[in-house]
């Protein structure tokens, strides 16, 4: 599918050089214009930034476990919390061994015991240390999830931005390739009438192969740029 942009991209531009719109040329002092990369022709991929970085935070399984550890933390710290309160333990035990004639239980000449312990909280260093542990634990995953929000949405912007370059970047290759191949036609011509050496021809064939080169760097360095953007959205 790209490849076959590239190559649409590569004959839109021949077609232009071929009707002129390539050789005319603004006056040397016309002023510098710079026309904004249009959307019309964005891939797949080059979606909108607001999309893609939802699309990461609802996907992305490490954010999801570091949110999972916050969780962990804000349990921790209730039960460190519990730990500082006073404790009331209520314990029994009975035993029954006398049996009637029929063979049932006799539980009026069982043995009972029964324990009640308080725990005041008077000696609390070790359980209030633990606590203050906790909470800072809990305020370190926090601070871990708002940094790891933080690069994913540095990530998608920076490489949505870098998907934009690398199209912009595939027209102008393109464009290279379309000049570089009329040069060559016209040193063909102008060798067979005499008016230039072999050398030229072969200079511009040279620099025929290296637009080529280039346009194909270009598009890999796109596709390349769109399996950044799914890996960091987690849908790779």
């Amino acid at each position: 599918q790209l490849q076959g942009r590239a190559s649409s991209i590569l004959e839109e531009m021949r077609k232009a050089s071929q009707q002129g719109i390539s050789e005319t040329a603004p006056p040397a002092d016309a002023p510098v214009e710079l026309i904004p990369a249009s959307y019309e022709d964005a891939g797949p991929y080059e979606i909108d930034e607001s999309v893609a970085v939802k699309l990461a935070l609802e996907n992305r399984l490490d954010l999801q476990v570091a949110i999972g550890s916050v969780y962990d933390a804000q349990r921790d710290v209730v039960v460190k919390a519990d730990a500082l309160r006073a404790g009331l333990t209520l314990g029994g035990s009975g035993q029954v061994a006398d049996t009637d004639e029929d063979g049932s239980l006799r539980f009026d000449k069982g043995q009972y015991a029964a324990l009640l312990s308080l725990d005041l909280p008077v000696e609390r260093t070790r359980e209030r240390n633990e606590y203050r542990n906790s909470l800072i634990s809990l305020e370190q995953a926090a601070r871990s999830v708002q940094s790891l929000e933080d690069q994913i949405k540095f990530s998608i912007r920076s490489e949505l931005r870098t998907l934009l370059e690398s199209r912009e970047s595939l027209k102008i290759q393109a464009q290279a390739v379309v000049v570089a191949e009329k040069r060559v036609r016209s040193n063909t011509i102008f060798l067979e009438a005499g008016r230039t050496e072999i050398r030229d021809l072969l200079e511009s064939q040279d620099a025929l192969l290296a637009a080529q080169n280039s346009l194909t760097r270009a598009v890999v360095d796109y596709r390349i740029a769109e399996l950044e953007l799914q890996r960091d959205l987690d849908l790779l």
